[in-house]
């Protein structure tokens, strides 16, 4: 499972195409920031519902461009960096290794993702 262009766009009820582009260069990114997160090695180990707190993360770097990680789309350059713990713990019912919620929770920072990914 990876989340679509279309199931984040009705999730955050975007109905144009403005956000397309910036909305399908987010989706990976944010995919391996869940990743790394719940502990899992792909979005396909986690179940389906996991899909709003993608939604919530994209949208969150949508309208946050600050931090470590610079994009180019059209001719805006937008950067994201730290996601709040607040927006993160959405993900702690997610994952394999959690019981009771709020166990395992650490920032996660996109300058050390793309450190791991050597980019």
């Amino acid at each position: 499972m990876s989340v679509s262009l279309a199931t984040v766009k009705a999730i955050l009820r975007i109905g144009d195409i403005q956000y397309d582009d910036l909305i399908t260069i987010l989706i990976p990114i944010i995919e391996d920031i869940v990743i790394k997160y719940c502990g899992v090695s792909s979005v396909s180990d986690l179940s389906t519902g996991v899909t709003f707190p993608i939604a919530g993360l994209i949208k969150f770097a949508m309208e946050n461009p600050i931090g470590a990680k610079s994009q180019s789309v059209g001719s805006d350059k937008t950067d994201y960096g730290e996601f709040p713990n607040s927006l993160l713990r959405l993900l702690d019912n997610y994952k394999p290794d959690t019981i009771g919620g709020y166990s395992n929770i650490e920032a996660v920072n996109l300058l050390e993702i793309n450190e791991d990914l050597g980019k």
